[in-house]
């Protein structure tokens, strides 16, 4: 039920666009069909290179244009720093940071604010407070007590890697990050129609640290 378009710069590396069919045909596995929701909506993402910051600082950014509450995500523009190319290549980390900014492009932490989805939790730290994902976190971190919702990080717009740790959605990527069950339900609370068969065994559920990179 979400048609992923994508379109790239001439000048864009080729691994990079690798990186992007593989997201792309990932993600696109998660989702519920047309057939099965009912509906299909596109988002058109325009992947391109250029100057962020220094090398080894921010990887890539996502935008997204005309967010409006209650509507989907429609068009997406993923830049990706060319002076951190390499090192994606060096930590192996190229498809991992693609999937996390495809996820943004999706809405996740851009779309929270528009939603109401952001909350405090007893100490005042912020939260994500969408029900399936803060179901899922509760499953994975074994509380028994109903949390607030899942800890975020500083920017409002991530995991807090400490709580969620692993994660595809954290801050810093990592080769081998895990798109654990709390991402992919957080996108189901921003209204992506998520297939049931997307959800992992609890017990595979695992997320597991290995080289750095920052996204």
């Amino acid at each position: 039920a979400v048609d992923i378009r994508i379109m790239t710069a001439d000048d864009l590396p080729q691994d990079l666009i690798d990186a992007a069919s593989y997201a792309e045909q990932m993600l696109e596995g998660f989702f519920m069909s047309a057939e099965d929701f009912g509906s299909q909506r596109v988002l058109n993402i325009d992947l391109r290179q250029g100057d962020i910051d220094d090398e080894g600082g921010t990887a890539a950014l996502t935008s997204v244009s005309g967010i409006r509450q209650g509507e989907p995500t429609e068009e997406a523009t993923i830049t990706f720093d060319r002076d951190d190319i390499e090192l994606m290549r060096a930590y192996g980390t190229m498809d991992e940071v693609m999937e996390h900014e495809m996820i943004h492009a999706l809405g996740f932490g851009i779309t929270w604010d528009t939603e109401n989805l952001v909350g405090r939790d007893e100490d005042g730290n912020p939260v994500f407070t969408g029900t399936a994902a803060t179901s899922s976190f509760q499953e994975f971190s074994g509380d028994e007590d109903v949390p607030a919702g899942v800890p975020l990080d500083g920017s409002e717009g991530h995991w807090h890697a400490d709580d969620v740790p692993g994660d595809v959605m954290n801050a810093t990527v990592y080769d081998g990050a895990a798109l654990s069950d709390i991402t992919i339900a957080s996108l189901a609370d921003i209204g992506i129609p998520i297939a049931s068969s997307a959800y992992q065994d609890p017990e595979e559920d695992m997320l597991i640290e290995e080289d750095l990179m920052v996204a």
